[in-house]
C-alpha cells in the first residue's frame, strides 16, 4: 500500500517543472546528515526526505524556494535557464528602457521574460541581477497577492534586505522589486530594423565573450561524479565580471568559505569522494601528500567536515586568500582569524 502511494507522488511528481537530483543532496550523500533546508522552506509541506526524496505534487505550488534554498542544487528548474533569461534581458534593453522579469504562474502579468515563480530567485541571482544588468530590472510581483505563492514577495525582500545587511551591496538599485501595479513600467519591445540588428550584434557579444558559463546538460545521479552548483556558478560569474576589489572582497567574505585541515589528518582522502562539487582534491607533489581546496567550486555543505573520520577539518566562512578560483593547499594561512567564523551546519 505505502509503495503503491509512492510511486503514485513520484508519477505526480514527473508533470512538476523541477527535478531532484537525489546525487546532490547531502542527506542522501551522508546518511547522518540532518539538513532540514528544503522541509523548512516549504510553505505548503509537499517535500518530504526520508530514503528518497519526493515532492507531493497534490501540495506544491511551484513557488521554487526548495530551487532557490537548497545549498547544492538538489532540486533545479527543468526549462529557463538563468543565463538564457539574464541574457536576453540584457539584450532587450537596447529597445526598452525598463525591462521587466515575471513569473508563468499568471499569463496576464506583463514581463518581457519569465520564469516558473520568482521564488526562484536566491541571493546569488539578484546579486547577478545587480552586476550584469545596466538598466534597473523589473521583478513583477504584482500578481503575488491574489497567488498561493504571496509569501514570494516578502521573501525576496527579506533576501534584499539581508544582503544589504551582510555585504553593504543594495541589489535593489538594479533588482526592483514591483508589487503594485501602478509603479510597473512595461513597454513593449518593438524592433525597428537598427534596433533589431543592435539587438542581435548584443547578443552575439553576450555569447562570443563567454560572458555566461553554459550551464545546461542532464543532471548528474551519481555520486561519484562532481557538479558545481547553478548558484556557485552564477556568483563565479560575477566575481570573474567585476573589477572592484571592494565589492568581491563583500561578496567572499559573506558567500565564500575556505577549509582548514590540521595535524590529525591521516590522508585518507574519504572527503575527497564525499564532497559534491569537486573542492577537495588530493596534493601528490613532493615532499608529501596532503589535500588541496578550490574556494570558487565550494557551496559550503560541510560534508567533507562531517565525514572526516579524524575530526581533522574545519569549514570557515569567507575566503582572503589571493587565488581564489585556484587549488591551494589546505592550511591555516587560507583564512584570517580574526575574519572567518566557523560553519555550523550546510553552510548557514
Amino acid at each position: 500500500m505505502f509503495k503503491d502511494k509512492l510511486i503514485d507522488r513520484a508519477l505526480g511528481a514527473a508533470d512538476l517543472p523541477i527535478t531532484i537530483d537525489r546525487s546532490r543532496c547531502m542527506r542522501m550523500r551522508f546518511d547522518q546528515n540532518n539538513c532540514p533546508v528544503c522541509i523548512s522552506n516549504c510553505h505548503s509541506g509537499a517535500i518530504t526526505v526520508n530514503d528518497e526524496i519526493v515532492i507531493d505534487a497534490k501540495k506544491c505550488t511551484l513557488c521554487m524556494v526548495c530551487v532557490s534554498e537548497c545549498p547544492t542544487d538538489c532540486f533545479d528548474i527543468k526549462e529557463g535557464d538563468f543565463f538564457s533569461i539574464l541574457s536576453q534581458l540584457r539584450k532587450s534593453q537596447n529597445s526598452i528602457p525598463y525591462p521587466v522579469l515575471g513569473c508563468r504562474m499568471v499569463a496576464e502579468a506583463e514581463a518581457h521574460e519569465r520564469t516558473v515563480c520568482l521564488g526562484s530567485l536566491s541571493d546569488e541571482h539578484l546579486i547577478a541581477i545587480n552586476a550584469f544588468m545596466d538598466k534597473p530590472l523589473q521583478l513583477n510581483l504584482t500578481s503575488c497577492a491574489g497567488c498561493n505563492n504571496s509569501f514570494v514577495a516578502d521573501t525576496l525582500k527579506a533576501r534584499v534586505e539581508d544582503i544589504r545587511e551582510t555585504t553593504g551591496i543594495d541589489v535593489a538599485e538594479k533588482a526592483v522589486l514591483i508589487e503594485r501595479r501602478t509603479d510597473l513600467k512595461f513597454e513593449e519591445i518593438n524592433y525597428d530594423r537598427r534596433g533589431f540588428f543592435s539587438a542581435v550584434k548584443n547578443m552575439a557579444f553576450i555569447g562570443a565573450s563567454g560572458l555566461f558559463e553554459d550551464n545546461s546538460g542532464i543532471a548528474v545521479q551519481a555520486y561519484s561524479q562532481k557538479k558545481l552548483p547553478v548558484k556557485r556558478t552564477i556568483l563565479n560569474a560575477v566575481l570573474r565580471k567585476t573589477a572592484d576589489k571592494e565589492f568581491s572582497a563583500r561578496i567572499l567574505q559573506e558567500y565564500a568559505f575556505s577549509v582548514q585541515v590540521d595535524a590529525t589528518c591521516d590522508n585518507c582522502y574519504s572527503c575527497i569522494g564525499m564532497c559534491p562539487t569537486g573542492a577537495l582534491k588530493s596534493k601528490r607533489v613532493e615532499p608529501e601528500p596532503g589535500l588541496l581546496f578550490n574556494s570558487s567550486m565550494c557551496n559550503g555543505c560541510a560534508l567533507c567536515r562531517d565525514f572526516c573520520f579524524n575530526n581533522a577539518i574545519a569549514l570557515l566562512r569567507g575566503y582572503s586568500g589571493e587565488h581564489y578560483f585556484e587549488y591551494e593547499t589546505c592550511n591555516k594561512n587560507l583564512c584570517r582569524a580574526d575574519t572567518a567564523d566557523e560553519v555550523s551546519c550546510h553552510g548557514q
